[in-house]
Formats: structure tokens, sequence, C-alpha cells
């Protein structure tokens, strides 16, 4: 019976977050000739499937988004990392801002209606390469005022519940507040491939870009989803890589 890698990451992300380390061994691999179904829907992908000596394996990165789990290179500790590395809920704030790779809960409760999604900000890119990356979305964008330079999230969001209807995502769910606590206003832009705008509806999730503007001397800027029109509230991230 042929063994699927997408079970094996399936159990170890129900157990914890977990991280691939490569080895240096050599193993014959061939090009799948079946199909590989994950939850009922025929899996698709731009890098072979493979099968070495019995077994099949799948793309890391594309299996994790079709499992809803976060897959991401830890540059600096040189290690893919599969799921979460924390998870928390009410720990981090505007005072306490949550590092890169933070999974925080957060529940939002308004007139129109209540939901409870997971957030995570995974990277972060800023000054000419993020300048260029605005620039080759549209020719239209406009480059950053005097004295500042474009500052870009890549943020992933799962639903995980909500009380009717579905969820949208739009960059004003997020804010960009400066070193010295001053909100930055958002720039009017046509995002990156892949942008943050979505529909989510109950166990779906998505991950995209946001983009901001941002002074070039502001080091530590936070980014803040969701938060109160009193400020109050909302996940609170670092904006910038320690």
């Amino acid at each position: 019976m042929k063994k699927f890698i997408a079970g094996f990451l399936t159990c170890l992300v129900l157990m914890s977050g977990f991280y691939v380390l490569a080895e240096s061994q050599q193993w014959t691999a061939l090009r799948a000739t079946f199909d590989v179904y994950v939850n009922g829907k025929k899996f698709e992908s731009d890098k072979p499937i493979v099968a070495i000596e019995g077994s099949t394996y799948l793309p890391l990165k594309a299996i994790g988004d079709v499992l809803g789990v976060p897959v991401q290179w830890n540059e600096k500790l040189r290690r893919v990392e599969v799921g979460s590395i924390s998870n928390t809920k009410n720990e981090y704030s505007f005072n306490n801002p949550a590092p890169l790779n933070t999974i925080q809960t957060i529940t939002k409760e308004s007139f129109l209606q209540k939901y409870t999604a997971e957030v995570v900000v995974k990277e972060i890119v800023r000054g000419e390469t993020a300048n260029k990356m605005v620039a080759d979305a549209n020719i239209f964008n406009d480059p950053p005022k005097e004295g500042y330079e474009y500052l870009l999230a890549k943020v992933y969001v799962k639903l995980i519940s909500i009380d009717e209807g579905a969820l949208t995502l739009s960059p004003l769910q997020f804010s960009l507040i400066s070193s010295d606590g001053k909100e930055y206003d958002m720039p009017f832009v046509v995002l990156p491939e892949p942008e943050i705008t979505t529909t989510l509806y109950p166990g779906a999730s998505h991950e995209g870009w946001v983009v901001f503007e941002v002074k070039k001397d502001d080091l530590k800027p936070k980014i803040v989803f969701e938060k109160q029109y009193d400020g109050t509230g909302g996940a609170w991230f670092k904006g910038w890589v320690d």
C-alpha cells in the first residue's frame, strides 16, 4: 500500500508544530504516474509528486496550503518549519507585540457579525525590495513619499468560526503603528500577488501581502489586525525582523 507523506504531515501537525531537517542521503525519485486526492479533491501542484522506495512524497508547501498548515523557511535557523511555532491567545499587546510566525487567536464582535480567527505575520519586506514589489504590481502605483519606503507584510489568516455568512478580508483591517505610537496612513496601491483580499468561510485559510508606507528611519513599527476604533484590542505583531 502506498504511504502518503500527507498523512504523516497531518498526524504530526495534530500533535504539535515540528521541524523538517535535511539529511545527506541519496535516493532515486520517480515521477508518480497516479493522482493524489486530499479530502476528496485532486491534489494539484506545479512541483512533481514523486515516489521513493514505495513511498509517495508531495511538495511540502503545496500540501501544507491544502491542509491549512503554515509552512515557512526560517533563514536564521536554516530549517523548514511546519505548523505553529507558538500559539497564544492574549499574551501579546501594543507594548508586547508578537514576533514573526506567532499564531494569535482573535475573536472580533461587531453589530454585523462575530468571528474567531487565527492570524500570523509570516514575513516582512521593506526598503528597495518592497518598493520594487509595489512598482511591479501595477504600473500606476506611486513610489513612496519622500523620506518613506514601502513595508510589506505577508499574513496568514484562518477563519475558525463565524456566527453568520463569511469573513471578508481586506488591507483595511490592518494598521501600521510607528515606534513612537502614531498610526500611519494606508497607501492606496494595487497589492502584489497574492494579495490579502479574499472571502473566507469557516475552516478556510488564506495568505497574502499587505502594503504599508513607513518612515525610513522608523525601524520598529508595529502591525495590528482588527483593533477597535479607540485603539484597544486587536492582534499585535512586530513589524520588523529581529
